[in-house]
């Protein structure tokens, strides 16, 4: 879900604001081996990110502007290794957390302009250059049992090296450098045709100056919607934007030397409020990530998608009349 609002300044600039998902993360994963433990790898958490932006139009047709994002949240890695068949061994549980609060920039340029009289093309690009954010990680390890009510109950926390009880560290996470491009053919009220393509060189990504795994990560993605009629009077259904699209993602992701692709295609409408200028946009997303190969897992996916868009006439200055 997200949440974003956009207005004019005067005729050449223009400010937006929003908070939107940045990353998110939920697994369960459980393992049996040949010595009656029981493995349990959990993950959740996420961060979101708050952005105001600005644009200006530079010289005719031609605007940059700026997004300011701070970005914040915490994500949560538990292991749990499980002695169901043992009453006299513990269970041992390792707790792993990151808090995230720090600020980054992106940077965009966009050109604009009628091809045809009434046929609009738009060409765009963003980057955003590598930076570190502020983070903090907690790290603490116990020896537990379950009660008689399913509930934990911790008998002793593991002695760090630091002889605390909760392992704390600063430090910074490093996002790569990124950058993208797109365009789009408008028609007015009646047709938009577009595409984008991004790189993300995330095999420069550090938690806390430690590399990883992470592969440098591409995508693309087209679409486009369709009206009928636009403003037909007494035919509501000629006035529903009809919208389809098509993504491919080769993700960051390279686990047992395989990179985790996954696309996606989806098809939706966007309903018009009678006496309004605010729409309903329902859509729904069918499409595939992962791989068998290497003994990976691949799933199937459906996502449904519900929004508003809310459009009015701010800032506007009464007239009164007076006879």
């Amino acid at each position: 879900s997200y949440l974003a609002a956009g207005f004019p300044v005067n005729k050449k600039c223009g400010v937006a604001f929003g908070l939107l998902p940045f990353s998110w993360k939920d697994y369960s994963v459980e393992l049996d081996n040949a010595f009656s433990s029981k493995y349990k790898f959990n993950g959740t958490g996420g961060l979101s990110q708050f952005f105001i932006g600005s644009a200006y139009e530079i010289i005719k047709n031609v605007s940059a502007g700026l997004n300011v994002n701070y970005l914040f949240g915490s994500m949560e890695d538990q292991i749990i290794i499980e002695f169901p068949d043992s009453a006299d061994s513990y269970n041992l549980r390792e707790l792993n957390k990151t808090d995230v609060r720090g600020f980054y920039f992106n940077y965009g340029l966009q050109y604009s302009a009628n091809i045809h009289k009434d046929l609009l093309f738009t060409l765009g690009a963003f980057y955003s250059n590598k930076m570190k954010v502020k983070a903090v990680n907690y790290f603490v390890a116990d020896r537990f049992e379950y009660t008689s009510m399913g509930s934990i109950y911790v008998q002793d926390t593991i002695i760090q090296s630091d002889n605390s009880k909760v392992k704390e560290q600063d430090g910074n996470l490093t996002f790569p450098n990124q950058a993208g491009i797109g365009f789009s053919l408008n028609k007015k009220h009646k047709y938009v045709f577009g595409g984008d393509f991004y790189y993300g060189k995330w095999s420069e990504y550090k938690f806390f100056e430690q590399i990883n795994s992470l592969k440098d990560s591409w995508s693309f993605a087209i679409g486009g919607e369709y009206i009928p009629s636009a403003g037909a009077v007494g035919n509501y259904w000629k006035n529903i934007t009809y919208m389809a699209g098509y993504r491919y993602l080769n993700s960051e992701w390279f686990v047992n030397n395989q990179q985790i692709k996954e696309y996606g295609i989806s098809f939706g409408v966007e309903l018009p409020l009678k006496r309004a200028k605010s729409k309903v946009a329902c859509s729904v997303e069918a499409g595939k990530r992962g791989t068998l190969k290497n003994d990976l897992l691949q799933e199937y996916f459906a996502t449904l998608t519900i929004g508003f868009t809310l459009n009015d006439k701010w800032f506007i200055r009464q007239k009164n009349y007076y006879f």
